[in-house]
């Protein structure tokens, strides 16, 4: 616990306000782009991998801080695009979340070690697990019954180590342990909820990872090596599947793609896999990725063409990009997402994921400076002519 930070009672409610606006039209696609905040502190997504959104899609969580650095005290937030409407849930938490992807509950921490949830449906908290059951803790996952949370813990004097909490009784197994357990991006799958997706950073390699929920059988996906560039650290499951999709880096400097597969870098694999299946976008160079529910459609933000030119005021430009795993075709939704706050501060990059009911992708952006979430509503006909 933080003594700095307090919760607020489990029964304050929920405040509604509205900071939305409508910023304009894609002069590429025609999607419209509605920012959802617009708060002069800095508004998050959470993150893509694991979509943060309600079971029908209307609704997305957000994270609001001072300072995402230094300090671990956050609002969580909701929003309705198509209202433009912001609800306030907790005024004060830290930064230890997880959701199983379009589900209706939202898991998180208090400051004081307790569990509680809320539904994207009801808006209704509760307490989970009382205060002091779990320590502060980096929690990435859940498994889609709600019955156990994956997270990371680093040791004082031991490698890192994946754990896992029971959110009935706070009981805790430790899954895996490994030197380059650094960065893990654990992932429960979403639909069956019987493997966990992650990876390993250090030793000039990031190999991607699949095991079962109970740490067993651990599996390399055919990623890096003599296959690929390694990881870029970002990947997501296909829902209900046993592959994922994944982002491999490319020669930035060149602005090229990789010779092993030099006609994109975004590849799909499942450790069954003996060599992965490589989307074909040459001209674009995808850093993170997301696929939809329904496990059709990827959305990634491109920076194949991304400068950072503070000098002259040339930033940019980082598009979002939407593609069907199935046919192969691909569109940019997004021509410039403007995320000026980058200079390679994860937090400020563009991070995209489709809601649900793929009518919007949501992704971070901050065209003003601040970073603000944002929503492109998908138009009528454009995942169509993908199919």
């Amino acid at each position: 616990m933080n003594p700095r930070y307090q919760s607020a009672p489990i029964d304050e409610p929920v405040w509604w306000s509205g900071e939305g606006a409508d910023l304009g039209t894609d002069p590429t696609s025609g999607a419209q782009i509605r920012r959802l905040t617009s708060g002069p502190l800095m508004n998050h997504l959470i993150y893509c991998e694991q979509p943060y959104v309600s079971p029908d899609g209307k609704r997305v969580a957000l994270i609001r801080g001072r300072d995402f650095t230094f300090e671990n005290n956050f609002s969580l937030l909701v929003a309705e695009p198509d209202r433009l409407a912001l609800a306030m849930v907790e005024r004060s938490i830290p930064r230890s979340i997880v959701h199983n992807s379009w589900s209706e509950w939202l898991y998180y921490l208090t400051h004081e070690g307790g569990l509680r949830r809320f539904s994207l449906v009801t808006l209704a908290k509760e307490q989970v697990l009382p205060d002091g059951s779990i320590p502060a803790t980096d929690v990435q996952s859940i498994t889609p019954d709600n019955r156990h949370i994956i997270a990371w813990e680093r040791p004082p004097d031991a490698d890192p180590v994946i754990v896992s909490y029971d959110t009935m009784t706070a009981g805790r197994r430790v899954l895996f342990s490994h030197k380059d357990n650094r960065n893990p991006h654990l992932q429960v799958e979403p639909v069956h909820g019987k493997k966990i997706l992650m990876q390993l950073v250090g030793g000039g390699r990031v190999p991607v990872l699949v095991m079962n929920i109970d740490g067993s059988d651990v599996r390399h996906l055919p990623i890096g090596g003599k296959f690929t560039k390694e990881s870029s650290g970002h990947m997501s499951w296909i829902a209900g599947t046993n592959r994922a999709a994944v982002c491999v880096e490319w020669d930035r400097t060149a602005h090229k793609h990789d010779p092993r597969h030099p006609h994109g870098n975004l590849v799909i694999a499942g450790p069954d896999d003996k060599t992965p299946t490589v989307f074909a976008a040459p001209e674009h160079a995808v850093y993170h990725v997301s696929v939809s529910k329904c496990g059709r459609y990827f959305v990634a933000d491109d920076f194949m063409d991304f400068r950072m030119d503070a000098f002259r005021g040339k930033f940019g430009p980082a598009r979002l990009v939407v593609g069907s795993i199935k046919t192969g075709k691909y569109r940019v939704l997004v021509t410039d997402c403007m995320a000026l706050g980058l200079a390679g501060a994860s937090n400020w990059e563009p991070v995209p994921y489709f809601t649900t009911d793929n009518r919007y992708v949501i992704f971070n952006s901050s065209p003003f400076g601040t970073n603000q979430v944002h929503a492109a509503q998908i138009p009528d006909g454009f995942l169509r002519e993908l199919d």
